[in-house]
């Protein structure tokens, strides 16, 4: 009698996380559309193509939901938000890095709550392994990818550091939904993160702080070359100047200015 309650509360949240898969796909959907119209870009069509094959598949998990099979239903949504993120590393940059963070984020949160231990732990293995491999194929050079003018400024220090602190609030708050194998998992995450965010953020500052040190140089150096062009133009027009004016015709003219007059004249 007890589970009976807990059915419908179930079966609601499964449909809330459906819900916020869905509105995130028509989201990128209609992103990707946009981009495509304004820029012409096949990648922004491959996306919107991808969503397409994705929204059937969130189709069925919606209808396995209704027959109650909550866990078959989930583990679908699981394995599309998991080959998307798989998949973002072909079109763009950076952006793989928060779609890792938030679809881990998102096992952690939902899966205690919908799957049994032993799935909830196979399911954080694999975000986190999908997860990594995911960042590292950011580090191949394919030619798929958009041009650098459209991707996406994202700070790699800020995403890090939020998903440690996202992280770190559930192994806090929902630590009795999580199995001894997890909550490590989860532990290594916070761990590995925080310096991962700290020394990013050193390296960026350093960066930047070198660039601007390399700019300042430059226009030094560029203007004391314009500098000294002026001087040796001024030193060679001051010396003319000079030679003219102790020329006999200029000394002459300065010394009987009738005569200057009349040369004038002529």
């Amino acid at each position: 009698m007890s589970g009976e309650p807990a059915k419908p509360a179930k079966t609601r949240f499964a449909l809330g996380v459906l819900g916020l898969v869905a509105a995130a796909m028509v989201a990128v959907l209609g992103e990707s559309l946009r981009l495509y119209l304004d820029t012409g870009r096949w990648q922004y069509l491959a996306i919107d193509g991808c969503c397409l094959i994705f929204a059937a598949v969130l189709v069925s998990a919606f209808v396995a939901i209704r027959r109650g099979r909550i866990s078959t239903a989930i583990e679908r949504i699981y394995a599309v938000t998991g080959v998307a993120m798989l998949l973002s590393p072909v079109w763009l940059e950076q952006v793989e890095t928060l779609f890792v963070a938030s679809f881990i984020f998102f096992i952690l949160a939902t899966a205690p709550r919908l799957l049994s231990l032993q799935r909830t732990d196979r399911w954080v293995y694999l975000a986190v392994g999908g997860g990594i491999l995911t960042s590292a194929a950011e580090l191949l050079p394919l030619p798929t990818r958009l041009p650098p003018a459209l991707q996406y400024d994202i700070s790699f220090e800020v995403v890090v550091l939020g998903a440690a602190a996202a992280f770190t609030l559930l192994l806090v708050r929902d630590a009795a939904h999580f199995s001894v194998r997890t909550k490590l998992v989860l532990a290594f995450l916070v761990i590995a993160l925080c310096p991962l965010g700290l020394i990013s953020h050193d390296a960026s500052v350093k960066v930047i702080e070198g660039e601007r040190a390399r700019s300042r140089d430059e226009l030094g150096d560029g203007a004391s070359a314009t500098a000294f062009l002026w001087s040796a133009w001024y030193d060679h027009q001051r010396y003319r100047l000079a030679r003219i004016a102790d020329s006999h015709s200029i000394r002459r003219a300065c010394s009987d200015p009738q005569a200057a007059r009349e040369a004038a004249r002529r």
